[in-house]
């Protein structure tokens, strides 16, 4: 008979934190980032695979083909032999080419989401989830394109296109994301400043329609130069305002006082 160990409600043990917390439901794909990465990076190292074991096999059987090309099987049996020879060279350049391939994908796939993962650790401080969002998709993609394209020793044209592919499939990679949590019913910080915004200009247009309408006989007039208005009564009388004479109207009157005065 086992002796069951119970704890009162006060006294419960503490679980320590842990880096990678699997109990928050406002999590990217509805998994922990321990597992994202995991499955991210087992996906891109067994498609690095296939990719490099069908790149490789076509090449060795080509290659093995033009080596032999002078000393062709003459028989039944020999072509037998040839073929087996084939087969296993093909397969051994296979296994190479696609472990080699694999090593080559999987670490920036791993980074890739690491680099996402510690954008949103730094946006994210609530950990509510509504900064886990495109942008650190976007930034996780400019990032590791920079870093390959400076590993590899990129040419300066090479580089700006890497990164522009880097940026593409970073922002279409992150609004897949974020469309699928607002499916799902989650919330987005960058959503719901749209929305407020939204709200913001909807209350200023009904605000606009609800102004009161002038009185019977008022017009409004814009001044030439001045973005302002005046108010004409029905009478056309200026109460407030006085107007202005224009540049040509005060040339005239002082040439008809030059003349005047040389008259006299």
């Amino acid at each position: 008979m086992g002796i069951s160990q119970e704890f009162p409600p006060d006294e419960a043990p503490v679980q320590p934190a842990r880096l990678f917390p699997n109990d928050n439901p406002n999590q990217r794909l509805g998994t922990n980032p321990a597992n994202r990465i995991a499955y991210a990076t087992t996906m891109a190292y067994g498609t690095g695979f296939i990719l490099g074991a069908s790149k490789g096999g076509s090449e060795a059987a080509l290659r093995f083909r033009a080596e032999n090309t002078h000393r062709l099987p003459t028989n039944r049996g020999a072509w037998y032999l040839y073929f087996k020879a084939k087969n296993w060279y093909v397969f051994r350049a296979s296994l190479k080419e696609g472990w080699k391939m694999s090593w080559r994908i999987a670490p920036w796939v791993a980074a890739f989401y690491t680099v996402e993962h510690a954008v949103d650790c730094t946006r994210d401080v609530d950990d509510a989830g509504t900064h886990k969002d495109f942008l650190a998709t976007t930034v996780a993609g400019l990032s590791v394109a920079g870093a390959f394209s400076a590993y590899q020793r990129f040419s300066m044209p090479t580089m700006a296109r890497t990164t522009k592919t880097g940026l593409l499939v970073g922002v279409s990679y992150g609004l897949a994301q974020d469309g699928l949590r607002l499916m799902k019913g989650e919330n987005l910080a960058w959503v719901d400043l749209l929305r407020k915004l939204d709200q913001t200009l909807q209350t200023d247009h009904d605000s606009v329609q609800q102004l009161p309408d002038l009185p019977t006989g008022v017009a409004v007039r814009p001044l030439s130069r001045r973005n302002k208005t005046e108010t004409i009564s029905s009478h056309g009388s200026h109460p407030t305002s006085r107007p202005r004479r224009s540049k040509q109207r005060s040339k005239l009157q002082q040439g008809s006082v030059s003349s005047h005065a040389s008259v006299q």
